[in-house]
């Protein structure tokens, strides 16, 4: 449903629309795994992940308070232009 339109849309997932999804959530997760320092006991390491520090990035983020970027810490600036939130 959009709510901003107040429209429902219905859609009639096939077979091949599962498929397809579980095939991107398995390519997904294997992405992450090879992330980890240690795949089989489920362990990173902050270090091999490089910060972003962008506000579109870093507002969002469930990380940010660990993490500190100080795009977050700079005083707001103008408001950012609409097209960036399409």
């Amino acid at each position: 449903m959009n709510l901003n339109r107040g429209e429902t849309t219905h859609y009639q997932l096939t077979s091949s629309d599962l498929e397809r999804t579980k095939a991107y959530l398995a390519g997904s997760i294997a992405d992450m795994r090879r992330m980890l320092r240690d795949a089989e006991r489920n362990l990173a390491a902050e270090e091999d992940f490089r910060k972003v520090n962008e506000l579109r990035v870093c507002g969002r983020c469930k990380f940010s308070r660990v993490c500190d970027p100080e795009v977050l810490r700079m005083p707001p600036g103008p408001p950012a232009p609409a097209e960036l939130f399409r």
